[in-house]
């Protein structure tokens, strides 16, 4: 929604210093309306200040997180753009959006050398039920 109020210079509404808050602030208020249940970061934010912007802010708030990041091939995340649906109900916003992902698939390939040192790091060319059962098992759920 954002996008389509403000202008985006570079393309990539992420970079978008107010999508960034609102990320932040949509997940302190689910902790603090329903409280007990885990946050899971899946990042795929690929600028080095994306991830402190959202982490961090997080952890400034006292919101204990789990930040997972799926490694996988070129390949392997290109099946998953083209499997996805994000617009069911608009095919050519679909499309968009898939191309969007398509053109940051090689800075997240190399965003893994940047993570956050405390980032557990998946074998993203397993099955997407395995890596949803790893990661509810690390935290708890599984």
């Amino acid at each position: 929604m954002l996008r389509e109020i403000v202008p985006v210079p570079t393309g990539n509404f992420q970079d978008l210093v107010l999508w960034g808050r609102q990320v932040t602030s949509l997940a302190i208020g689910l902790v603090e309306e329903y409280p007990g249940r885990p946050v899971l970061v899946p990042m795929t934010r690929v600028n080095p200040a994306h991830p402190e912007e959202i982490i961090g802010g997080l952890r400034r708030a006292g919101v204990p997180l789990h930040h997972v990041f799926p490694r996988g091939s070129v390949e392997e995340l290109g099946r998953r753009i083209d499997a996805g649906v994000l617009h069911p109900d608009d095919p050519e916003r679909d499309e968009a959006a898939r191309r969007w992902c398509h053109r940051r698939v090689p800075e997240r390939v190399a965003a893994v050398d940047a993570l956050p040192g405390d980032t557990v790091v998946l074998d993203g060319e397993r099955p997407t039920r395995d890596l949803a059962d790893e990661v509810m098992a690390r935290v708890g759920r599984g």
